[in-house]
């Protein structure tokens, strides 16, 4: 009960598996995945409307599409496939619907792009919802000559899909607008297919190997274990890195609670520098691995480079730990690994391993498990969306959004996306604002400005972004310690939520120098 283990959001499913089987081991039921945590409310929430675990359309059902409905605007937060599939419907003449507060690069395909005010997103679609169902333009954030031609569209349209994201949903209730606003889109002539991109690379393959775990529910979830009072005395970090979620004065009130600390990660970071022990994994790009498609395929990574120096991969060193316990593990070899896996995970029963090494992408079964399986209820309901008020003082209104981009759309370039994205992990911070704001400020691109919000200060370098409005600018969501900063979260001993995603009203202005 008083050992910890949280995973990192981009471990394939047989790492996840593994840890699973350490944690076993080891006699706590104490594991969870941080990342898994933040899509948790978005996930569970469709799977409530819809009646099941989620599963997205298959990429090539998208093929016949006439109409997207898309609930956000960037390419990042759509599953490559998808996003191919879509692009390509889009240039033979599809439709597409944009509902988003700020443009981030799809408006350029959209035949109607309906703005709303942050924090509006759930009143919008639900706006929307109702006018199907009644064919009455209702009042609400869409405004009612865009409302009037949605409709329009809709009721051309027979086959309509609904791409969306766990990182641009804000709150448990904006995803169940998501959902309402599906189920009364469909009908008997015609079809819906909703297609959601988890923030986390490998949120669904977590969910499917972390239930049924071999001690039951039970077990604290990761914001649980991190919380003051826990309980935890020893923390085991696998592929995580808290330094991307937690401030120096949040990881020190974290390591003054704990006896002990052990990481296994790719890259020296904030939780390895406050870890007892260190031990080096290999990366993403060096070695074969799974994850799970929203859609419900499997796909492998190829190995890009060889592993540095002396690390291995995850399953090799649980099985060396547990061997110096007098344990007997068979977590070194895939083939054993994937034989456990076929015979404990609900819907992986006839996954082969050579056929995903031939490339082939199986679809696994229908019986995969829900995420309230998986995680602790107290993390199934995210916070409401709170729109602040600016004034004088606080003029700008502060979107945390995540502003990643470059998807490929092969799935076998997906690990070369990965080691750039780890690469790049510890930039310095950057704020996205309109060109107009720029100009007024005199500013040029890479400029430093001074952040001041009622919770704190902060600076950051600045990229023109020309699909902002005036006065609106984006926190990327890359830089977790900045946001919680100018959130007025840095040091608090139990955070929730670790990351704020309500606006944040505050002023930007130029840095003075010599």
């Amino acid at each position: 009960a008083t050992v910890g283990i949280i995973l990192g959001d981009s471990l394939s499913c047989e790492e996840v598996f593994v840890a699973r089987k350490f944690a076993e081991m080891l006699g706590t039921s104490n594991i969870a995945a941080l990342g898994l945590e933040f899509d948790a409310p978005v996930i569970h929430a469709v799977e409530q409307v819809l009646g099941g675990p989620y599963r997205s359309c298959q990429p090539e059902e998208l093929d016949g599409t006439d109409l997207f409905i898309c609930i956000n605007s960037n390419y990042q937060h759509i599953d490559p496939r998808a996003a191919g599939a879509m692009t390509r419907r889009l240039q033979s003449g599809s439709r597409m619907i944009l509902l988003d507060e700020v443009d981030q690069g799809l408006a350029v395909w959209a035949a109607i792009y309906a703005t709303h005010r942050p924090g509006m997103r759930a009143a919008a679609l639900r706006q929307l919802a109702e006018a199907v169902r009644t064919g009455e333009a209702g009042g609400g954030p869409i405004a009612h000559d865009d409302l009037r031609a949605m409709l329009d569209l809709i009721t051309e349209s027979h086959r309509i899909a609904v791409p969306f994201s766990a990182e641009a949903i804000s709150s448990t209730d904006e995803a169940f607008a998501v959902a309402q606003l599906t189920k009364v889109l469909r009908g008997e002539t015609r079809w819906v297919g909703t297609y959601l991109l988890p923030s986390g690379a490998n949120s669904f393959g977590t969910i499917d190997m972390l239930a049924h775990r071999g001690h039951g529910a039970g077990g604290m979830g990761a914001l649980e274990m991190m919380s003051h009072g826990s309980g935890i005395r020893c923390m085991i970090s696998v592929g995580a890195d808290l330094g991307r979620l937690f401030g120096p004065a949040d990881l020190a009130r974290l390591r003054s609670r704990l006896e002990f600390g052990i990481a296994f990660s790719t890259v020296t970071s904030p939780t390895t520098n406050l870890a007892d022990i260190a031990l080096p994994i290999s990366m993403e790009g060096e070695r074969e691995g799974t994850v799970r498609r929203p859609d419900g395929r499997l796909w492998m990574g190829q190995t890009i480079v060889p592993p540095a120096g002396e690390a291995r991969r995850t399953g090799v060193t649980l099985q060396a730990i547990a061997d110096k316990l007098g344990e007997t593990a068979q977590w070194s070899a895939e083939d054993e690994i994937w034989a456990q896996i076929r015979s404990e995970a609900p819907g992986y029963g006839h996954v082969e391993l050579e056929a995903l090494r031939r490339g082939e992408l199986p679809v696994v079964g229908l019986d995969t498990p829900r995420v309230a399986e998986v995680v602790p209820p107290s993390v199934l309901t995210a916070p409401p969306v709170e729109v602040p008020s600016t004034d004088a003082e606080h003029p700008w209104l502060l979107l945390p959004r995540s502003t990643r981009g470059g998807w490929t759309t092969d799935p076998r370039c997906q690990c070369a996306h990965i080691l750039r994205r780890e690469a790049t992990l510890y930039r310095e911070p950057y704020l996205l604002v309109p060109p107009g704001e720029m100009a007024e400020m005199k500013l040029r691109e890479g400029a430093r400005v001074q952040i001041v919000t009622g919770g704190g200060t902060a600076t950051a370098r600045v990229r023109s972004d020309a699909g902002l409005p005036a006065k609106i600018a984006v926190l990327p969501t890359e830089f977790p310690g900045l946001i919680r900063t100018l959130a007025g979260l840095e040091g608090e001993p139990a955070p929730a939520p670790v990351l704020p995603l309500n606006p944040i009203a505050g002023s930007v202005r130029p840095v003075e120098t010599r």
